[in-house]
């Protein structure tokens, strides 16, 4: 006996080494703490990320940014006379951590708890379209709502399935992982199955770095600047690059309602200014591609290979000048005013160094700029009260075409929505609102690339660039591609094979 108790030691000793050695858990770094990590109150990008591991959902977004089958076998979308209503199979087999099945029933009562005003989710008023839920079998239901709006697909990436107790504070997720403990800068998520995975909050880019080069962390999933990826991979080849574009997109935004802008031949001016390729090549360092619209090749539903402006700026001087500006004392004058725009942006250090490359080239054309360099509480504060004439801005997390009529529809004019630019066109009204009446997704999508026609021709926004989505890896981690928006949906795709510390 006491030669068995002595060898489980040993081998219990050795399991701790090898595991200390060769690191089985994989070590993650992310540049901001997850604000909550309720599924019911997770609305920063880490929060929800981590929490599409540890709380999945029915359907989720693949790599082509289209809506897949997570937990069920298929869905199908049913518009009837007076409600519409998707109708879901569920996948057979499935346990919440505590080992219970789930079925039909454990999808009706993760619909209550999303709706229920004492727990009080962030996500409440979009699950309360959902009508009704209707258990026709063990593993087949229907979500029923009043009527079709673009969003119900979109909004059911976000509610995950989960089982509660009585006291309604302890839930069980089917994810891959449950978190095992947390603190302020780590949080550890275990696997029945996979590498645990440990994510470790490194606000700095430097530091950042620095833990990735001394092994301190596997991967890093956090902010770094193109500059400094480009030194890392360079010194390191010990490191790699995990690359894919982004579904994000970065643009600027004119105040339609501002007395230069309401012209778009200066809308139009002001794009051919901008030295696209030369910010990609040196600021950028290849880390984004120019944008064709506001949808990625991510999207491959609605993607559109548009035209995209080159830098000119003798075609940009004839078109202000058609507008009625005349060059005097060194600026572009029109009826006694100067050509003169307010542009705001936040004090982030990489947005500033982009916003001043462009400045210079409107200023070079005797544009004049003012620009208001604001903490971000105050930019958002005056970017939604259309307090500008510029702002260079960056939409993130969207799935698709339900952001057209968030960011063009006339309705949507900011604080009601996200059409923060005054931007007003009835074509594009009526095309919005014609989709909307258009259940078929095909004869849909022909209406959304209309829109994206005529917004681009409008110039309602100067399109910029799609960001990459740039993970650093170590070279003994096994490749895996990101997802377009950043989901860590990815990580269970992940091995560690032989990482020496």
């Amino acid at each position: 006996m006491k030669n068995r108790g002595m060898a489980h030691l040993i081998i219990i000793l050795f399991i701790l080494w090898s595991r200390s050695l060769f690191g089985n858990d994989i070590v993650l770094g992310i540049s901001s703490v997850p604000n909550n990590l309720s599924p019911f109150h997770s609305t920063d990008s880490n929060s929800q990320n981590i929490n599409r591991i540890l709380h999945k959902s029915l359907i989720d977004l693949d790599r082509n940014m289209n809506f897949v089958c997570v937990l069920c076998e298929s869905y199908k979308e049913i518009k009837e006379k007076d409600q519409y209503k998707i109708s879901f199979k569920l996948k057979k087999g499935l346990q919440f951590w505590d080992g219970s099945a789930v079925d039909a029933k454990s999808i009706k009562d993760s619909v209550s708890y999303f709706q229920n005003e004492d727990i009080k989710s962030v996500f409440r008023f979009a699950f309360g379209k959902i009508k009704s839920v209707k258990v026709v079998s063990s593993y087949e239901f229907e979500f029923i709502y009043d009527r079709f709006e673009l969003d119900h697909l979109s909004n059911l990436v976000l509610l995950k399935i989960i089982k509660m107790d009585h006291d309604q504070k302890t839930t069980q997720g089917i994810g891959d992982y449950r978190l095992e403990r947390t603190n302020e800068l780590t949080i550890e998520l275990k696997s029945k199955t996979r590498p645990n995975l440990i994510f470790k909050v490194v606000r700095d880019e430097t530091t950042m770095a620095l833990k990735l080069i001394k092994n301190e962390i596997d991967i890093s999933l956090g902010s770094i600047s193109p500059r400094k990826i480009n030194w890392i991979l360079k010194e390191y080849p010990a490191i790699k690059k995990w690359e894919n574009q982004s579904s994000n997109f970065v643009y600027l935004n004119p105040n339609h309602q501002s007395d230069a802008l309401k012209d778009i031949n200066v809308r139009k001016a002001l794009s051919l200014l901008i030295p696209r390729r030369d910010i990609l090549k040196y600021k950028l360092k290849g880390t984004a591609i120019m944008a064709h619209s506001i949808f990625s090749q991510s999207f491959k539903d609605i993607y559109i290979d548009f035209d995209i402006d080159q830098y000119d700026k003798a075609r940009a001087m004839k078109l202000i000048k058609a507008s009625g500006y005349k060059h005097e004392g060194g600026y572009l004058i029109k009826n006694g005013k100067k050509l003169e725009l307010n542009w705001i942006v936040s004090n982030n250090k990489k947005t500033l160094e982009i916003v001043n490359v462009i400045k210079n080239s409107f200023e070079e054309a005797h544009i004049k700029i003012n620009l208001n360099i604001l903490e971000w509480g105050n930019f958002m504060r005056r970017y939604k009260q259309g307090q500008f004439d510029l702002v260079m801005a960056q939409w993130v997390g969207f799935t698709g075409p339900d952001i057209l009529k968030f960011v063009f529809h006339s309705d949507m004019i900011s604080p009601k929505g996200g059409n923060r630019g005054r931007y007003l066109n009835a074509k594009v009204d009526e095309l919005l609102d014609n989709a909307l009446e258009t259940y078929n997704g095909q004869k849909r999508n022909v209406i959304f690339k209309e829109v994206l026609k005529t917004v681009n021709q409008d110039y309602a926004y100067i399109n910029l660039w799609h960001p990459s989505v740039v993970w650093l890896a170590r070279s003994c981690i096994n490749s895996v591609k990101p997802y377009p928006n950043g989901s860590f949906l990815a990580l269970s795709e992940i091995e560690k094979v032989n990482c020496k510390q």
